[in-house]
């Protein structure tokens, strides 16, 4: 009976104030330097992804099939690794170029330089996914166009509305 009254009391202790979404939600989020697969809500079976695998800079960032796990796919696989502060750079595995915002707010792939069109945070949704947030347009999230599911979709950079489109999952590899 000791027993039970404990449980029932720290459950009712957790529950009081705000649910653990509300806790979190819109909190940055600092994950583990490391490699991650990042996929999108609006297209459960996607990750971002360098088209082609091209090692070129300027290559164009999509979503694609989820194969990040199989050893010849590391177009598919972002290292991401914190820099200053809250913000982090993501790099392409395969080609090592940074993740970066271009002047028409498309993602693509650049040297790294640590200039603001490539830093970016994480901001927490509360339900497992995050907005990523670029640090040149902090207004704006990393968006699939249109929500779209399909392979080859565009990413880019598009003014913040919270949209299904915006949310991603860092799945750490």
């Amino acid at each position: 009976m000791r027993l039970s009254f404990y449980v029932l009391l720290t459950a009712s202790i957790i529950l009081i104030g705000a649910s653990t979404s509300e806790v979190s939600a819109n909190a940055v989020l600092y994950p583990e330097n490391g490699v991650y697969s990042i996929q999108p809500q609006c297209a459960p079976k996607r990750e971002l992804n360098v088209a082609g695998a091209y090692t070129d800079l300027g290559s164009n960032v999509i979503i694609y099939t989820i194969y990040s796990h199989l050893p010849q796919a590391s177009n598919a696989r972002w290292i991401i690794e914190r820099v200053q502060g809250d913000w982090y750079k993501i790099t392409a595995a395969h080609s090592g170029l940074a993740l970066n915002v271009d002047g028409s707010k498309n993602l693509t792939t650049a040297k790294y330089s640590g200039n603001k069109y490539q830093l970016f945070r994480f901001i927490d949704y509360g339900d497992g996914y995050c907005r990523i947030q670029p640090n040149a347009y902090q207004d704006y999230a990393v968006d699939v166009t249109r929500g779209t599911d399909a392979n080859g979709t565009n990413v880019i950079v598009y003014p913040h509305h919270g949209g299904f489109n915006q949310k991603w999952k860092l799945v750490r590899l």
